[in-house]
C-alpha cells in the first residue's frame, strides 16, 4: 500500500532527518531562501536568534 510508509514512524524520521524542509514555492522574493537559512540543519547556518531572522524578513520588506 503506497500510504503505508505514512504511517511508519522510522520512515517519517528518516524523512525529517534527510529530506530538506518543503517551503512555498510561491513565496514573494527571497523570503524562501531567509526561510530555509532558518529551517537549515546546521545550527551554524541558521539565523543566531529570533531577533536576526526579524531584521532579515524586515529588509526584505523594506526592499519591496
Amino acid at each position: 500500500h503506497p500510504g503505508r510508509a505514512e504511517l511508519d514512524p522510522f520512515a517519517a524520521m528518516r524523512r525529517v532527518l534527510t529530506e530538506p524542509p518543503l517551503i512555498a514555492p510561491d513565496l514573494p522574493g527571497g523570503v524562501a531562501a531567509v526561510v530555509a537559512r532558518a529551517l537549515s540543519r546546521d545550527p551554524a547556518d541558521r539565523p543566531a536568534t529570533a531577533e536576526e531572522f526579524a531584521v532579515e524578513l524586515a529588509a526584505l520588506i523594506g526592499a519591496q
